[in-house]
C-alpha cells in the first residue's frame, strides 16, 4: 500500500513502494573516526601489501566438506545450488579449490561473488498488504558461501 493509502497494483508499483520504504528504514552507518584511527585506516587502505604467502591453503577434501554443508543454503542470482556442488566430480572440485587458493595467493576476489539478489520475506504474523511487514535478505552465490566457510574454519 502506498503511504497515502492507495493500493500498489502493478509489480513496478510494488517494487518502488518496497524500495522507498527500505531506503527510508536502512540508512548508511556513519563512522565517527577521528585522529589517529582515521589516519591508520587511510594508510592501510592506501598500501596494498599482500602477505608473502597465503594465510592458509585449502585442500580438496576441505572443499568437499564445505560444499556438502552448502546444501541447505539458498542459491544466489547464478542459481548454482549446494546440490550441484555436492555432485561435482573430483576434477571439478579440484578446479574450484584451485580458484579459492588463487584468491588467497593473488588477493583478487571475483566481483561477481559480491553481487547479491535481494529478496523480501514476510515477517511472521504480519499483514501482507503492509510494506512494513517485509524484511529484505541478500542471497549471495553459493561459491562465495563455500569460500567463506573454508576461510573462517
Amino acid at each position: 500500500m502506498f503511504p497515502g493509502g492507495e493500493w500498489a497494483k502493478s509489480d513496478i508499483q510494488k517494487v518502488n513502494t518496497l524500495a522507498d520504504h527500505f531506503e527510508h528504514v536502512f540508512q548508511p552507518h556513519t563512522y565517527d573516526q577521528t585522529g589517529n584511527d582515521k589516519q591508520d585506516t587511510l594508510h592501510a587502505l592506501g598500501t596494498n601489501k599482500l602477505p608473502a604467502t597465503p594465510t592458509k591453503i585449502f585442500a580438496v577434501a576441505e572443499a568437499r566438506v564445505s560444499t556438502n554443508c552448502a546444501q541447505q543454503k539458498a542459491p544466489g542470482y547464478d542459481l548454482i545450488t549446494g546440490e550441484i556442488l555436492k555432485k561435482l566430480s573430483e576434477v571439478g572440485l579440484s578446479a574450484i579449490t584451485y580458484i579459492y587458493n588463487s584468491i588467497l595467493r593473488t588477493g583478487y576476489f571475483p566481483g561477481q561473488w559480491k553481487v547479491s539478489q535481494i529478496v523480501t520475506i514476510l515477517k511472521p504474523g504480519k499483514p501482507a498488504e503492509d510494506v512494513k511487514s517485509y524484511r529484505p535478505i541478500s542471497l549471495l552465490p553459493i561459491l562465495f558461501k563455500v569460500f567463506e566457510k573454508l576461510f573462517i574454519t
